[in-house]
C-alpha cells in the first residue's frame, strides 16, 4: 500500500450500529468512442451503481437474533 493510499484509509469512517462501509467503483471518464462524459452522466453512473466492495461492517450488521 502506498503512502497516499494509507493516508486515505485512515480518513475512512468506522461504521457504527447496523451501517456498512462500501467502496463504489469509479466510472469510466470516456465512452468507448473517446467522447468525454458530462459530469452529470458520471455522477448518475456513480450513485446508480449496483456493485460495490464491502470495506467494513458495523457490530450490529446481520446480527438479527430471531
Amino acid at each position: 500500500m502506498s503512502e497516499e493510499e494509507a493516508q486515505v484509509a485512515t480518513q475512512l469512517p468506522e461504521p457504527r450500529g447496523y451501517k456498512i462501509l462500501i467502496a463504489l467503483p469509479e466510472p469510466e471518464k470516456e465512452y468507448e468512442g473517446g467522447i468525454i462524459k458530462a459530469s452529470k452522466a458520471l455522477h448518475d453512473e456513480e450513485i446508480g451503481s449496483i456493485v460495490g466492495m464491502v470495506i467494513s461492517l458495523g457490530p450490529d450488521c446481520y446480527a438479527d437474533p430471531t
